[in-house]
C-alpha cells in the first residue's frame, strides 16, 4: 500500500470508531456533531490528497 492508501485506511477506521461511539451515545446534537466533524475530515483529506 502506498501512502495515500494507508491515510485512507486510517481515515475509514477512525470514522467507524466515531461512527460507533455516536450510535452508542444516540443524542441527536452528538449526531449533528459528528456529520460536521465527518464533512469537514473528509473534505480535508480530498484536498490534502489531490495537491
Amino acid at each position: 500500500m502506498d501512502r495515500t492508501e494507508r491515510r485512507t485506511v486510517v481515515l475509514l477506521v477512525g470514522d467507524l470508531g466515531t461512527l460507533a461511539a455516536t450510535a452508542a451515545i444516540d443524542e441527536p446534537a452528538v449526531w449533528l456533531a459528528w456529520a460536521a466533524a465527518t464533512a469537514v475530515v473528509a473534505g480535508a483529506a480530498l484536498i490534502v490528497f489531490n495537491r
